[in-house]
């Protein structure tokens, strides 16, 4: 799985992030997070700021940055759409802001595709990806509208 890869897990309780180039102002914190996964348990008392979203844990010995789907929806809406694109669209609930998407690798996975840029993350979904999942037809009526 690429390091630029992130995760929207809806089985995760906690917003964890390992590719510090993603992330802006790591820092210490007074708490700690335990988390737990099929590997054992691990500490962190990391955070850092995600550019567009917040601050989430920093575990550099991590394997995924990971968006947990329950926190995420609590400050964004969240839809899933099964039939057309097989993705789930985030959005801000002010209706300001970037949409993201995040579709589905073979591995079965939720991700969205994120580039480090001069100290801001941008969350990127290329045209390409948006296609991917609809017919030619609705493609040719979206670029008609």
């Amino acid at each position: 799985m690429p390091n630029t890869w992130v995760l929207l897990d809806n089985q995760s309780t906690v917003n964890v992030f390992y590719n510090k180039d993603l992330l802006n102002n790591i820092r210490e914190v007074e708490t700690q997070i335990n988390i737990h996964c099929n590997a054992g348990a691990s500490t962190t008392n990391l955070v850092g700021d995600l550019p567009g979203y917040g601050t989430v844990w920093f575990y550099e010995d991590g394997i995924a940055n990971i968006l947990s789907l329950s926190r995420v929806k609590r400050y964004h809406e969240v839809s899933f759409y099964s039939e057309k694109g097989n993705c789930f669209k985030v959005s801000r609930k002010n209706k300001t802001g970037k949409t993201l998407f995040f579709k589905q690798a073979k591995s079965g996975l939720y991700y969205a595709k994120m580039r480090h840029v001069k100290n801001n993350v941008t969350l990127v979904t290329t045209t390409t990806e948006k296609m991917e999942g609809y017919t030619k037809m609705a493609c040719e009526r979206a670029e008609l509208a």
